[in-house]
């Protein structure tokens, strides 16, 4: 697979994946035709995990490949503004370095 032009490699991203209805974010590791391979949480979860990692126990993001079919959009995720982005709130909250956090399997499995 090959990184789409206008998304940088490793960049944090929101994924809006349709049937069923879900977001998803986390780091992107690879998007091409085929579909996109991201390393994160369902947004629903995001709240969780982040209290999980600040309060010491064990949150491991899980890596997943949605087909193309499922994909409605994807957002580079962005700092500017007033309000924090996704990205922010996690280093804000966690103390935590995302690029650590948010890691690509290194078994070589591909999900």
């Amino acid at each position: 697979m090959s990184l789409a032009k206008g998304f940088p490699p490793s960049a944090f991203v929101l994924a809006t994946l349709s049937s069923p209805r879900e977001k998803f974010w986390g780091r992107l590791l690879d998007l091409d035709l085929r579909g996109i391979v991201l390393c994160g949480v369902l947004l629903e979860s995001f709240d969780d995990f982040v209290r999980q990692l600040r309060d010491g126990e064990v949150a491991v993001p899980v890596t997943v490949f949605y087909p193309m079919h499922r994909i409605q959009s994807v957002e580079l995720e962005r700092f500017d503004g007033p309000v924090l982005s996704l990205l922010e709130r996690f280093q804000q909250e966690t103390g935590s370095d995302p690029e650590t956090v948010f890691q690509a399997p290194t078994d070589g499995a591909r999900p």
